[in-house]
């Protein structure tokens, strides 16, 4: 956000194109108790899930709902397109419902996103070094189809995914932008948090291959 206002300020031809010709809406924290916590704990002495938690005892990682599934369930019975949607999934009854286990911050944020039909949408946290793309959660083998054949000599040949989006090709190319624009996140010969590099020394990963979640 400062970024954006300091260069918009001084005139920066590009940032300037982009804050008046597109709508851009930014959340500094979409869990400020959890942020707190992690903060006052300092990056060494809090395990990093402690950012997570709301006050009330949500992860929100784990607490959106899981229409992917509810999807591919579809897909198995037939129903897609013309009984079930293959886009703008409607949220389960049961998730709406007042009494249902369900964090305020994930209420404001799906009520924020139906009234904004955004394109776009990225999240920053604090943790590995690395992009991950859609989808997070993986379909079961059972109901997996099979993959159309690549090209040869394709990198994805040796490196499939779990399961693709519609817009696989365009996910992968904004995290290999994002990863390459950065300084060193795709060199990680340089190390991470983890000893085992997740993304092949390309600094991206699919979500359900590194950490697989529903709802996310």
């Amino acid at each position: 956000m400062q970024f954006l206002c300091k260069e918009y300020q001084d005139g920066n031809p590009r940032v300037r194109s982009l804050v008046t010709e597109t709508r851009i809406h930014l959340v500094p924290s979409l869990n400020p108790d959890g942020y707190e916590l992690a903060r006052e704990a300092g990056s060494e002495l809090g395990n990093w899930a402690l950012g997570h938690w709301t006050e009330e005892g949500y992860d929100l990682f784990e607490n959106f709902p899981d229409l992917a599934s509810a999807l591919w369930a579809a897909q198995e019975r037939r129903l897609v397109p013309h009984k079930f949607p293959n886009h703008h999934i409607p949220i389960p009854e049961h998730y709406l419902a007042e009494d249902a286990t369900v964090a305020v911050e994930t209420r404001a944020v799906m009520a924020w996103m139906d009234k904004n039909p955004f394109v776009l949408g990225a999240n920053l946290q604090g943790g590995e070094k690395l992009v991950s793309y859609p989808f997070d959660t993986s379909r079961p083998v059972s109901e997996m189809p099979a993959a159309a054949p690549r090209p040869p000599d394709d990198y994805e040949d040796d490196n499939p995914e779990l399961q693709e989006t519609p817009d696989h090709a365009i996910f992968r190319w904004l995290a290999i932008s994002y990863a390459s624009a950065h300084l060193t996140m795709t060199e990680t010969f340089r190390g991470g948090c983890h000893t085992q590099d997740m993304t092949n020394a390309m600094g991206i990963v699919q979500g359900a291959k590194w950490h697989p979640r529903a709802g996310s």
